[in-house]
């Protein structure tokens, strides 16, 4: 119940910001191998599940956490094929929108 009521009061800038930490997240663990599909880069490590975890929480968090989140993504993927974006574009720009 309160884990709703808190929901209620979360937005899409929230969503956003997610969204900012986990790009981070990934690059982050660029260099690690964490986040290759190809087992042999780690070593019989899982995969790291940094989406599925920020997926959970999105979920949780209700449809406007959900807008943001997926708005960053949506732009991040539809950049990709030219040029990746570096999260700190979006904080920047959500910077710009308040």
């Amino acid at each position: 119940m309160a884990e709703r009521q808190r929901s209620k009061h979360l937005t899409a800038a929230d969503g956003r910001r997610l969204a900012i930490d986990m790009l981070r997240e990934i690059r982050d663990e660029v260099g690690s191998d964490a986040t290759s599909i190809e087992e042999e880069y780690r070593e019989g490590r899982p995969q790291s599940d940094v989406l599925a975890r920020h997926l959970r929480v999105v979920g949780r968090a209700g449809p406007a956490v959900e807008a943001g989140f997926l708005a960053v993504l949506t732009d991040f993927l539809g950049g990709a094929f030219e040029a990746p974006t570096d999260p700190e574009f979006y904080e920047e720009l959500e910077a710009k929108l308040h």
